[in-house]
């Protein structure tokens, strides 16, 4: 273990200097040969040894279907040198916290990235109260879904965790517990991999040592260095710490403040509600400022309907609705439409530098077909990894679901984690400086539209209905529940217009499926 708080600053340096210099993989100990009776497993790619230039990636999301196949993609462009995967955050939204946490786990250890942090939801408000209130926070080998057995409570939070005014319907937020099940995930040298890693200490003697070399763990993965079993800060044991002590809604905000002491900036891969984004620019301004680059969402609606149900809809899903909605939001803008507005605005503020929007708009060109899961099966044989089954099989879910509702399923995620790993690569079509609008009231709540009036580019001329005027009041379309807004604000933010579909679903068969890096072609 690392030792007192007092040698962390200096061991931090350290690290960073070995990690810049190329030299902490050679001074890593050799990993502990498993014994006879444990399964074979693998060590941790040297995938995120990157380049001084490689782009750091956050990954916040919120446990939906395509939220895993999109963590899958980002895990397979880390393996490959592409980016820098520093770490996850889980929002409890479109899925439920604990098998969320257990899925996103054990994708990672599947990955190759078992060091990874991981930052779990609170369940309560008080995070420090009590029994462990943090989600999957003890869901390792062998633990059932909301098993928490021996695992002391996480730190307190300074104020609560958010949550959203809208809810997902139950039904979708259930194929959280359907993705964790899926045997691929259950292999037992994953299974061996998650008994090793040890949970945070929060309640117990050294504390603060524990989470000092946690904050070590943090600081080395944001400079971009992988480090290896028994390389570990403070180990040298074989044992990864990846829940991180700092609960998911305040990970965003301590991750922004490691990078940017370290003289680095994340781009933030947000494919869920922009809650977790907001609550680092209400909390820790500066820090956003300074080391967040740009956040990629994969939400809105501009020149295309919403994709949030009617009242009757809605409910016969099992969801609920405190208000009348009218349909034309998109769903992750819905969940908290303040939180959509608190980033908008932090734009306009300077407080972000940059906004990138993936609507619905550059999504509805991209649906998941029965053929498209069907290409997973046809490159199994080479699939030496375990990615390609994974994520064919979670995308197997979302066939049954067209077939139930007659609706399709479109890959949202990926294509913002395709917009954000490849930028220039000819997947996306992006247009920057575009003035949007978003309703935080009434049944249109969450819907995202442009401003007229303002310039915008050809290739965003929706029709009248769906524009704003930049001088006229919106209180009679919106205010229904007597809580009327002023004249719309423009914010300009970078939008994603067009995605290249087939080159996009090519990208990720490839990445799936693409050779595996020396030490874990050696696991078979």
């Amino acid at each position: 273990m690392a030792g007192a708080a007092s040698a962390s600053v200096l061991t931090t340096v350290a690290l960073l200097f070995l990690c810049a210099s190329g030299g902490y993989h050679a001074a890593a100990a050799t990993p502990a040969t498993p014994s006879p009776a444990e399964p074979a497993q693998p060590e941790t790619p040297p995938a995120a040894s990157a380049a001084p230039t490689t782009t750091r990636v956050w990954f916040d999301h919120d446990g939906g279907v395509d939220d895993y196949v999109a963590l899958l993609a980002l895990a397979a462009a880390a393996r490959r040198g592409l980016i820098t995967l520093v770490g996850v955050s889980v929002l409890p939204a479109d899925g439920l916290a604990t098998p969320a946490v257990d899925a996103t786990r054990r994708i990672l250890v599947l990955a190759g990235l078992p060091h990874v942090p991981i930052a779990v939801p609170c369940l309560q408000d008080d995070c420090g109260s009590g029994s462990d209130s943090r989600a999957g926070a003890g869901a390792g080998a062998g633990a059932g879904a909301g098993s928490t057995d021996g695992v002391p409570p996480s730190s307190s939070s300074p104020s609560p965790p958010p949550r959203g005014e809208n809810p997902f319907p139950i039904d979708w937020q259930l194929d959280s517990f359907k993705v964790a099940a899926f045997p691929v995930l259950h292999q037992p040298w994953i299974d061996a991999v998650l008994q090793r890693q040890r949970l945070p200490i929060h309640a117990r003697q050294g504390q603060a040592a524990e989470e000092e070399e946690e904050e070590e763990e943090v600081a080395t993965a944001v400079d971009g260095c992988a480090c290896q079993p028994g390389g570990q800060p403070g180990g040298g044991d074989g044992v990864y710490h990846p829940l991180w002590h700092v609960p998911a809604h305040e990970a965003i905000s301590r991750a922004a403040a490691i990078a940017a002491e370290a003289g680095h900036q994340l781009t933030v891969v947000a494919v869920g509600p922009l809650a977790h984004v907001a609550w680092a620019i209400e909390h820790t301004p500066d820090a956003v400022r300074a080391g967040v680059s740009s956040v990629v969402w994969m939400g809105g609606a501009l020149c295309v309907g919403g994709n949030v149900q009617t009242d009757a809809t809605l409910r016969g899903a099992g969801g609920k609705a405190s208000l009348p909605v009218d349909g034309r939001a998109e769903w992750n803008a819905f969940w908290d439409p303040h939180a959509t507005a608190t980033v908008l605005e932090a734009v306009t503020a300077g407080t972000l530098q940059q906004l990138v929007l993936v609507p619905l708009d550059a999504t509805d060109a991209v649906p998941v077909t029965e053929a498209v899961v069907h290409r997973f099966g046809w490159h199994a044989q080479h699939d030496a990894s375990g990615l390609g089954h994974a994520a064919g099989s979670i995308w197997s879910l979302v066939v049954g679901h067209v077939h139930r509702t007659g609706l399709d399923y479109f890959a949202w995620d990926v294509v913002a984690v395709a917009c954000a790993v490849y930028p220039g690569g000819g997947l996306c079509e992006q247009v920057d400086r575009v003035p949007v609008h978003v309703d935080r009231l009434g049944p249109s709540r969450g819907r995202t539209t442009l401003v007229r009036n303002v310039s915008t580019s050809p290739l965003l001329q929706c029709a009248a209905p769906l524009l704003v005027d930049a001088d006229a009041g919106v209180g009679a379309r919106i205010g229904v529940d007597g809580g009327a807004e002023a004249s719309p604000q423009a914010h300009l933010v970078s939008v994603v217009v067009r995605t290249n579909a087939t080159a996009l679903f090519d990208w990720l068969v490839d990445d799936m499926f693409a050779p595996l890096p020396a030490p874990l072609a050696q696991r078979s």
